[in-house]
């Protein structure tokens, strides 16, 4: 990468019907940085803001905020240059769909607080809002899943 347009990006402007996705895209990226910002510098607040028990080991816990802080930066490039970069819209989609998974499904299979469930449902939403405005912007499954997808 030489930090310069993409080849989709080169050939034209960015899709006119790509504003929606792109603000999803956002804002999920401005949620994660404040959830990570609450985890590592406020944990205190946020686990008695939901009613959750303090960890034995703050140092796990605040772990968890890596993704949050890291994830953003990439989907930031879909966010600038969305036809150049839909791969990256199909990982966000996956890693929020994983999100929701953990947290809800197999949280409630292990008796974990109900708590972790709304951020679950956070990430179904997200995952739910950029695959349709990922369709409505005219991307194909192809675009989306590269990697998993014939030529």
């Amino acid at each position: 990468m030489n930090g310069g347009p993409s080849r989709a990006a080169a050939a034209g402007p960015l899709r006119a019907s790509a504003g929606p996705l792109r603000a999803s895209i956002l804002a999920g990226s401005v949620y994660d940085w404040i959830l990570a910002v609450l985890i590592l510098w406020s944990p205190p607040a946020l686990l008695s803001f939901f009613g959750l028990p303090a960890p034995a080991e703050p140092f796990h816990f605040r772990f968890a905020a890596l993704p949050l802080v890291a994830l953003p930066f990439f989907y930031l490039l879909a966010w600038r240059d969305p036809d150049g970069y839909g791969g990256v819209i199909g990982a966000m989609i996956v890693a929020r769909l994983t999100g929701f998974v953990y947290l809800t499904l197999y949280g409630a299979a292990r008796g974990e607080p109900v708590a972790f469930a709304l951020f679950g449902i956070g990430d179904l939403a997200f995952a739910h809002a950029h695959a349709l405005l990922a369709r409505r912007a005219g991307f194909t499954r192809r675009d989306l899943f590269p990697l998993f997808t014939s030529r």
